[in-house]
């Protein structure tokens, strides 16, 4: 049961972080494909600051990688179970 202790505690970050709605917007409009931030605010209809916090505290979990091109950062799904989870 000790072994299983870091599963368990992984799993419960990960639902922790699924467990808002606009982190479930932001993981359904990247599930396919890398995107900036601006198309991310432009598919989910969030505001900047709020997807941005929002995608801080996904990076920050592993669910996302993140990249920059110039003055644009883009995200990208990091963890292929979360695909599966988009395509569920």
């Amino acid at each position: 049961m000790n072994a299983m202790h870091e599963v368990f505690e992984a799993a419960a970050r990960y639902f922790s972080v699924l467990g808002e709605p606009g982190r479930l917007k932001i993981l359904h409009a990247i599930c396919g494909e890398e995107m900036s931030v601006n198309g991310i605010i432009g598919a989910t209809g969030m505001a900047q600051a709020n997807a941005s916090r929002h995608l801080g505290l996904m990076y920050q979990a592993g669910m996302l990688s993140r990249r920059r091109e110039g003055t644009q950062v883009f995200y990208k799904v990091a963890d292929q179970m979360f695909i599966e989870l988009c395509r569920t």
